[in-house]
């Protein structure tokens, strides 16, 4: 690593050497190698303050190495080179592409949430397993960047005040599924949808459009919010609504996010909806031979 440096080493040859070492990585599989002698081979030498701060500059160190725009490979500098581990996904966005911060909802066992700007979705449930956390973040034009503790002087508080601003302004198509009696809105159409639960204004209006003085929400996939009359008198739709909740949460294989139940009443998120026996055979066949509920409601006779 004790070489000399033949050109001038400036932020030019910073990239050069960048683009180097990410053409040998789209080509070849992650592993460690020597850095040094792959620009020393490309007719670029540094010395080692110079390779340190090449590392520490334009391999995005310590901890990830470019590939392209978003997408890095996590890296253990050695004595030999550099040590590639698991493949991760981030993005650095230009200053132009941080237009809003918004929050995301990831699941409760979320890899990354120790190293971010996140909340429990309600208070004094942050030990139940199985719903999603708010990670607050930047909306890029490209992907959601959730914000780093370790480099943001942002609050929690800041982040939420700006998050809901921006939320409103989320677009989302509600559609009505409606079959026996049961009713129930389906929300999509926004990468940000399962989030609106968290918009007040939005849920008064599903709320005034159900007509029911508490609504039942579900979110078991990212992207998509269920909503249906959850008012006490109604026993039997919230039972119905939880199978199909559940139904959806076991089916997805991925973007998982809850099978609760969740109370909102005028806007607002007061917790989550408990039955003693959520299921309630209602996927089974009823007497007489009847096919099931599920099976009715999405047209599967």
């Amino acid at each position: 690593m004790n070489t000399v440096l033949n050109l001038r080493y400036n932020l030019l040859m910073d990239k050069q050497a960048q683009l180097i070492v990410m053409k040998h990585l789209s080509v070849n599989a992650p592993k460690e190698f020597d850095v040094v002698n792959l620009l020393s081979q490309n007719g670029i030498r540094m010395t080692q303050q110079e390779f340190d701060r090449f590392v520490g500059h334009m391999l995005l160190g310590p901890g990830y190495v470019g590939i392209g725009k978003s997408s890095f490979y996590h890296f253990y500098a050695t004595e030999k080179g550099v040590q590639f581990g698991k493949t991760v996904t981030v993005d650095i966005p230009e200053k132009d592409e941080q237009k809003k911060i918004i929050f995301s909802f990831k699941p409760h066992n979320w890899e990354e949430s120790s190293k971010v700007l996140h909340e429990p979705i309600l208070d004094g449930k942050s030990h139940y397993a199985d719903l999603p956390i708010i990670v607050y973040g930047y909306d890029t034009p490209k992907m959601f960047l959730p914000i780093k503790i370790s480099d943001s002087k942002i609050s929690i508080k800041l982040a939420k005040e700006e998050s809901q601003k921006n939320l409103s302004k989320e677009q989302t198509n509600i559609e009505i599924f409606e079959k026996d009696g049961f009713k129930m809105l389906v929300c999509s159409g926004s990468h940000y949808t399962s989030e609106k639960i968290l918009d007040i204004r939005f849920m008064q209006d599903l709320q005034k459009q159900l007509k029911t003085d508490l609504l039942a929400v579900s979110l078991p996939t990212k992207g998509r919010m269920y909503v249906a009359n959850g008012s006490p008198s109604s026993l039997e739709t919230i039972a119905k609504f939880a199978s199909i909740t559940q139904m959806f949460y076991s089916k997805s294989e991925k973007d998982q996010l809850s099978p609760r139940l969740f109370a909102v009443k005028d806007g607002q998120l007061l917790g989550l909806i408990e039955l003693d026996s959520p299921n309630q055979n209602i996927e089974k066949s009823e007497k007489g031979g009847k096919p099931g509920f599920l099976k009715r409601l999405f047209g599967k006779n």
